[in-house]
């Protein structure tokens, strides 16, 4: 969990810097977690760049969660007051951005040995064709192969199938594999799941539709059933769009007994940033066969567009009408990094707001994070809950090297609810990978999307994606897109 917080921190190194301009690189990280109203040392992260003839900061990440600019990393884990090698971490780029392999080793005491190996191929348009993972047979001295990822694309570099394969080919269940559809502007029309039991059987099935402005106008999800040997609907969401592509209105339904029933109803209203300014949720009552409101939020954004405030009422079902709950209190700093999230939650009893938890964050003087401290109210004070330290070191961007260019996306409907639509600038046509990480920088979903030259607007559904505030990047071979993610 550890190493996915560098790996964030390294994915938000946003500002495009011109060369032979001073920069930062980070080069280390700690974690701190809480013991007797203290914060205690437990693990930390140390990176060796290759050379400054490569760009710090993780500019030529590679979707496949490493960086691409340096040639080893160090894990330690803090134990007998004193910091105790852990794991090593060994990469081998290709100088085109890529890595050839990647290499885990663990400390034994006296020395680092083999222990875990990723290892890739690409294509002459850098798209990745094959994925293997080895484990290192200590007994045989040799490395065996687990599994293999194959990937396939079509001219226009669309990603049309992921297969995984247990090693040896030998077909005795678990493999599985992904086929991908697309329309004529490279939406997305099928994610088609097959795995293997006794012979390739389909799985199940998510399909989209689109308005002539590619707004994704419904999505559903089907699974195959083996007895009868028909598609079985699950679940579908079908969304509406006002004159300027926000979603307005999203309808959650489910299959029950051979038809459609509704379940959840989400509306919302927004600025002319696209920023949501209100959102109602309600859920359906089958007995009624009516909508029953649920909670509904509130944001404030300042001249920056930053998000100030969220205040979250449920409703009173037995009064009618909706009650504080909870409430987001954000500050930001000249160059609209979050220094804080101040969340409460609304006492009835005593009709005052209580403090929960609170998040600081600090930043060195290129704005990239120094300090990330989380606290829980306790006690009526402040307790330390955990903390993140990064370490950061100043160098000259070299000359000659292709820079990525950064933006931003708006991200509507903000905050999600099930799905949301990422609307963004890119400069090139080919697959791309949507990364998401919470706010304590682990990586919670990935996924294949289809970028195209100009505008896009691309739609991201995780119905499972736990309550809280992420931070987003969808990355291509020139371009870095970079949003930030509320999901309530």
């Amino acid at each position: 969990m550890k190493n996915h917080t560098l790996l964030f921190l390294l994915l938000c190194a946003f500002a495009k810097l011109a060369a032979q301009v001073p920069s930062e690189r980070l080069f280390a990280t700690t974690y701190y977690y809480s013991a007797a109203g203290a914060f205690v040392p437990s693990d930390s992260n140390h990176i060796h760049y290759i050379s400054d003839s490569v760009r710090g900061g993780g500019e030529q990440f590679n979707w496949q969660h490493f960086w691409q600019d340096y040639d080893t990393g160090y894990y330690q884990h803090y134990a007998n007051i004193a910091w105790q090698n852990k794991n090593r971490y060994v990469n081998s780029p290709d100088g085109h951005g890529n890595s050839n392999r990647y290499d885990r080793q663990n400390w034994n005491g006296n020395n680092y040995f083999a222990s875990y190996r990723e290892a890739y191929t690409f294509d002459a348009s850098y798209n990745l064709t094959e994925m293997t993972i080895q484990n290192y047979d200590t007994t045989h001295g040799i490395w065996d192969t687990a599994y293999i990822n194959e990937y396939t694309y079509d001219s226009g570099n669309r990603l049309l199938s992921m297969s995984h394969r247990f090693w040896p080919y030998a077909n005795t269940g678990g493999d599985y594999e992904d086929t991908y559809t697309y329309d004529a502007s490279d939406n997305m029309l099928t994610k088609n799941a097959h795995y293997y039991y006794n012979g390739w059987i389909d799985a199940w099935v998510q399909t989209y539709t689109y308005d002539a402005s590619n707004n994704n106008l419904t999505y559903s999800y089907q699974s195959w059933d083996t007895a009868t040997q028909v598609w079985t609907y699950a679940d579908r969401k079908l969304h509406s769009y006002d004159a300027s592509h926000n979603d307005t209105l999203t309808i959650d339904q489910n299959w029950v007994s051979s038809q459609w029933q509704n379940s959840r109803h989400t509306t919302h209203t927004y600025d002319s940033h696209h920023n949501v300014l209100t959102g109602t949720i309600q859920n359906w009552v089958t007995a009624t066969g009516s909508w029953r409101n649920n909670y509904t939020y509130t944001r404030i954004f300042d001249v920056n567009l930053n998000c100030t405030s969220q205040l979250t009422q449920n409703w009173d079902t037995i009064a009618s009408h909706y009650f504080d709950a909870n409430r987001h209190s954000f500050t930001f700093n000249t160059a609209n990094k979050l220094t804080t999230d101040l969340y409460e939650l609304y006492d009835t009893a005593a009709s005052a707001w209580i403090h929960s938890t609170k998040n600081d964050k600090t930043y060195t003087p290129f704005n990239n994070v120094s300090q990330d401290v989380y606290y829980t109210w306790t006690n009526s004070a402040w307790a330390p809950d955990r903390s993140y330290g990064y370490y950061w070191e100043t160098y000259t961007t070299p000359t000659g090297i292709l820079e990525k260019t950064y933006h931003t996306a708006a991200v509507y409907p903000d905050p999600m609810s099930n799905s949301v639509t990422i609307s963004f600038d890119a400069t090139v046509n080919q697959p791309a990978i949507l990364l998401i990480s919470n706010m304590q920088g682990q990586i919670v979903d990935t996924k294949t999307v289809m970028v195209q030259n100009g505008s896009n607007n691309i739609a991201y559904t995780n119905p499972v994606l736990p309550a809280g505030m992420y931070q987003g990047q969808i990355r291509t071979s020139n371009d870095a897109i970079v949003f930030r993610l509320l999901k309530n």
